[in-house]
């Protein structure tokens, strides 16, 4: 007993010091332009509000706001210029809150996605634009276990990889869903904004989970099939 408690005393502090690193994070920079300012920001930059900031571990996010329609896109992206998330929406429509994690190798790993409708702090921060919650979603990006995450707020895609470097199955918790290739076959695998991503007030502003399951040998017969958000689509042989 003595020893359990010393592993959860442990456990607790190794919470509270990771807790403490992601708090340590602050803004350092932020920028803001408006057509309330000058009129040249959707000439110069194609929307009719602009906001950069830099935060103290090198990380960025920016802001953006167009024009008929009002479709937004903040980008959260790390030091390297990899992104770690992406909120956006169509201006009729509910936000998509999107994180990214990689591998050690750089390559996408995890694909996590919090529940448009039910997660309330999702919401509350797309109405709230401020510094204050750029900074919290900033803090929310880094606390995610994403080996044990709460499915009942998010819905996370897992990339599977094989020793030769592909990707072979793709898996979606709590849904039970699975792509998976078959033997002479690899997974294509990417993140992509719909053709209408600021055109349409209400079906734009969302990005799509691609997966198209490809020949590792394309000599002979061979089939390709494509999905979007584990959908089916297309099939070409």
């Amino acid at each position: 007993m003595r020893n359990g408690l010393i592993i959860l005393a442990f456990a607790i502090l190794l919470a509270a010091m990771s807790c403490s690193r992601q708090k340590n994070i602050r803004i350092i920079n932020d920028v803001h332009y408006s057509i309330h300012d000058d009129m040249r920001i959707i000439e110069d930059m194609g929307c009719i509000d602009y906001d950069s900031i830099t935060f103290s571990d090198g990380s960025y996010a920016v802001n953006k706001l167009k024009s008929s329609p009002q479709n937004r896109l903040i980008r959260y992206v790390d030091k390297d210029d990899k992104l770690l998330a992406t909120i956006s929406a169509a201006s009729e429509a509910y936000p998509q809150s999107l994180v990214y994690k990689y591998d050690e190798k750089g390559r996408l790993k995890y694909l996590l996605r919090f529940d448009e409708l039910d997660d309330q702090y999702n919401c509350r921060f797309y109405y709230e634009d401020t510094d204050s919650a750029c900074l919290h979603f900033r803090w929310a990006i880094d606390s995610i276990d994403f080996l044990n995450p709460d499915l009942e707020r998010h819905i996370i895609s897992e990339i599977i990889y094989g020793e030769d470097g592909y990707a072979h199955k793709i898996t979606e918790k709590p849904t039970g869903k699975v792509i998976e290739a078959p033997d002479g076959y690899h997974l294509s695998v990417r993140v992509d904004p719909c053709e209408n991503f600021w055109t349409s007030d209400l079906f734009g502003g969302v990005f799509l989970l691609k997966v198209d399951i490809m020949p590792s040998n394309d000599t002979g017969n061979y089939f390709i099939k494509h999905f979007v958000d584990f959908i089916p689509t297309t099939e070409e042989d």
